[in-house]
């Protein structure tokens, strides 16, 4: 039951998200719309919408990216992230 109620949520989740996204983006409010894309990836990160344990590379940099785009927010300016790491490692699982 809680697995049907997670993946429900999930996908009323992203609707409701994407339906303000694009109320946001016909607004001109291109920094709400950034905030809403982020949000989105971290809510599907948090539900784990997959089956699998491990994931490649990219999907959780992506999730970092989310997350760092707020921490950019909030200080806005006051820290930098920097990411180095070699291209080839993002299929890695």
């Amino acid at each position: 039951m809680l697995n049907y109620f997670t993946s429900k949520f999930g996908h009323f989740m992203n609707n409701a998200l994407e339906m303000i996204n694009w109320q946001a983006r016909m607004e001109g409010a291109e920094t709400v719309s950034q905030m809403i894309e982020a949000l989105s990836i971290l809510i599907n990160a948090a539900l784990d919408r997959t089956d699998e344990h491990t994931v490649p590379l990219y999907s959780e940099l992506e999730v970092a990216d989310a997350y760092f785009f707020f921490i950019e927010q909030r200080f806005s300016g006051r820290v930098s992230i920097e990411k180095n790491f070699d291209d080839s490692l993002l299929e890695w699982h």
